[in-house]
């Protein structure tokens, strides 16, 4: 019989919980003042991208028919607010809660690791349910421990009739679902029949899941939106969803600390995944651990020329010490 973990308010549990079910639940993560500030940037952000004509919506409720501009986003079943950390100082506190980064750090079984995205969701009344999926599908191949992990916060009470991710216990450690046209329908969907179960959590909650593990958002018939953040963090080998280092705004990177960029994916690992080259001379956006030239393309003749950093360097000693 299938059973979801219960809430905890450990977060040594919730971690436990993580890795031995793939799943776990972390109650009153947030108090009500925190998960109503971050809450209402939230529906700001959303409701003047929606008014300037830049919303990202989808009007079934399905994030696979995702768009930006609609002029019918008012009545949207599924707005996403995505690049979270350009959009207020909440989004990159949030992302760097220890209790977060101590369950990545035991799932991931020491590995580095980094945020890959951060994006807004809210659901409405409507809003159709995803296909069940895993999200380490795009993988060909199993692996022994999870290589990307999910942190939903619930900006909102979070019920199954709400769409409340539903689940399927105990699939972690296997193949992920058979999905493919349905016959009947003509339309994308799994290929076999499953049991699913979805919590029902409170407002400032924190759900989390490994990305092997079967799961998909259900559909909505309440009239309460269902809002939340998504955060995904993956194995420091893993390309990132939104490619922060390039999107950041310039003011935004300025302000960020060394942990925040190592977060965001300016740290390299092995001198092979995340290195960041100026885009041109003088650029101060760079990796917290390497240091580039900046080099354009040169030819014979031409004024182009490269321009040295003051402190080119690989890398630090501990990096260093992994290379060999």
């Amino acid at each position: 019989m299938q059973t979801l973990p219960d809430p905890t308010k450990s977060p040594e549990q919730a971690s436990r919980d993580l890795v031995q079910h793939g799943v776990a639940f972390l109650a009153d993560f947030l108090d009500a003042e925190r998960t109503a500030v971050i809450r209402n940037r939230v529906l700001e952000q959303a409701a003047l991208e929606i008014s300037q004509g830049v919303a990202e919506t989808s009007e079934t409720g399905s994030a696979s028919e995702l768009m930006f501009g609609n002029p019918n986003a008012e009545q949207a079943r599924f707005q996403a607010v995505s690049f979270l950390p350009n959009k207020g100082r909440v989004f990159l506190d949030l992302m760097q809660d220890q209790r977060i980064l101590d369950c990545c750090t035991a799932a991931f079984a020491q590995v580095p690791f980094y945020l890959a995205a951060q994006t807004a969701t809210i659901v409405r009344n409507g809003a159709k349910g995803q296909v069940i999926h895993t999200d380490q599908q795009a993988w060909p191949f199993l692996t022994p421990v999870p290589i990307m992990l999910n942190f939903v916060l619930a900006l909102s009470d979070f019920t199954p009739d709400m769409g409340s991710t539903r689940f399927v216990t105990g699939t972690k450690d296997g193949a992920p679902p058979r999905i493919g046209i349905d016959p009947a329908t003509g339309l994308v969907g799994n290929l076999d029949a499953f049991d699913t179960l979805a919590p029902t959590l409170k407002a400032g909650s924190l759900a989390m899941w490994d990305a092997r593990l079967w799961h998909g958002q259900g559909a909505s018939t309440s009239d309460e939106d269902r809002i939340a953040i998504i955060m995904s963090f993956v194995m420091h080998m893993v390309r990132a969803q939104d490619n922060l280092a390039a999107s950041l705004h310039d003011n935004v990177y300025a302000e960020l600390t060394d942990t925040e960029k190592r977060l965001l994916g300016f740290e390299v690992h092995y001198e092979y995944a995340g290195r960041v080259a100026p885009r041109h001379a003088g650029d101060t956006r760079a990796n917290t651990n390497f240091a580039y030239p900046h080099v354009p393309e040169l030819r014979a003749g031409s004024a182009a020329r490269a321009t040295p950093q003051k402190d080119m360097r690989i890398g630090h000693a501990a990096t260093q010490a992994q290379l060999v």
